[in-house]
């Protein structure tokens, strides 16, 4: 049995990026792992501190583990 962490980040409750990091092995498996996710400001340009000071803006992140089970015999993964 495989296991990863799906980490889904919505911004601004617009933009939703899903990533997943890489699978480990085991009951206790454990991940050092960096995710990027880019955010744009509204100018397009650049983040400024008044805009960041100001800002009304939500960013929610959600952490999900996943188990990805995989039968050699038949050939099928289930997740």
């Amino acid at each position: 049995m495989e296991t990863y962490v799906e980490v889904a980040l919505v911004y601004n409750n617009k933009l939703t990026i899903i990533k997943n990091t890489n699978t480990d092995e085991g009951s206790a498996p454990k991940w050092n792992e960096v995710l990027t996710f880019n955010l744009f400001p509204k100018d397009g340009k650049s983040f400024t501190k008044e805009e960041l000071m100001t800002a009304d803006s939500r960013l929610v992140i959600s952490l999900f583990d996943k188990r990805r089970n995989s039968f050699p015999q038949d050939g099928k993964t289930i997740m």
